[in-house]
């Protein structure tokens, strides 16, 4: 009897542990000097940089073009995702925000925006957030997350996107950004 009632007990437990371990994660994907990785078809876990034209990519092998992204992340949605450019070397200083475009049916570029760039038509710099690992946009009471991943015409380098219906896109996958990078083979 007593070993039923055991057994019984031990799912409750489990889900309470693993509650205990969900809160731990979220807390661990806040805060600065975060790496925002991408996973898709094809994507294994590369991290996102910003191309001198403000807008987000992921790379095999990224170009001088492309700078790493240090993020600074925060929960619930009411404050800009901030970022610093460089590398651990040199970094920017200047205040450069985390963007979407979120008009109906958009498939826009995702990008940077610093104190003298001009947000394109649409653009949102609030309402993110991360659901475990993951990377989110609040919209109304829905956890949203719709980045694919555009090939362009150099090999190994893919756009980000943030696509508001969620259709098909002819030479793009849907993408995964989460804060938790690939694991590394020694």
């Amino acid at each position: 009897m007593f070993f039923s009632k055991l057994i019984n007990l031990l799912p409750l437990l489990a889900a309470v542990g693993g509650a205990t371990a969900a809160k731990r994660d979220i807390a661990a994907n806040t805060g600065s000097n975060i790496t925002v990785y991408a996973y898709g078809t094809g994507i294994s876990g590369l991290p996102v940089y910003a191309g001198t034209d403000g807008l987000a990519y992921v790379s095999t092998n990224p170009s001088s073009d492309m700078k790493p992204v240090n993020w600074t992340l925060a929960r619930g949605g009411q404050v800009p995702w901030n970022v610093t450019l460089g590398s651990s070397n040199s970094t920017s200083t200047s205040a450069i925000q985390f963007y979407i475009v979120t008009t109906a049916d958009a498939f826009e570029p995702v990008g940077f925006l610093n104190s003298t760039s001009t947000a394109p038509d649409g653009a949102v710099t609030t309402g993110f957030t991360t659901y475990g690992s993951n990377v989110m946009y609040i919209d109304g009471s829905t956890y949203t997350s719709q980045f694919w991943a555009m090939s362009t015409t150099e090999t190994g380098v893919w756009e980000i996107m943030w696509n508001e219906s969620g259709a098909d896109q002819a030479g793009s996958v849907p993408v995964a950004l989460r804060t938790v990078g690939p694991p590394t083979i020694n």
